[in-house]
């Protein structure tokens, strides 16, 4: 893929599951109209689970979110 980016669609067909560390915190909400000002975007720089630093979403769900929110792609960075 172009840049490395990671498409949705690719995404959403694996299977993964988070480390047993990992942050399961789910108190962020995303408004309605913040989702919809993302529709259409790719997002370039996007941290997931499973990481050395705990983190509330992993690569699966994210891509699901987005996906279901009509974003077009992300990158995945894991450093």
């Amino acid at each position: 893929m172009a840049g490395g980016a990671f498409l949705i669609k690719n995404a959403a067909a694996r299977t993964a599951t988070m480390t047993p560390d990992a942050s399961t915190d789910t108190s962020i909400q995303i408004s309605d109209r913040a989702w919809k000002a993302l529709e259409g975007a790719y997002d370039l720089q996007v941290h997931v689970g499973p990481d050395v630093i705990a983190r509330r979403i992993d690569d699966i769900d994210c891509a699901r979110d987005f996906l279901a929110h009509g974003m077009k792609g992300f990158v995945l960075k894991s450093h």
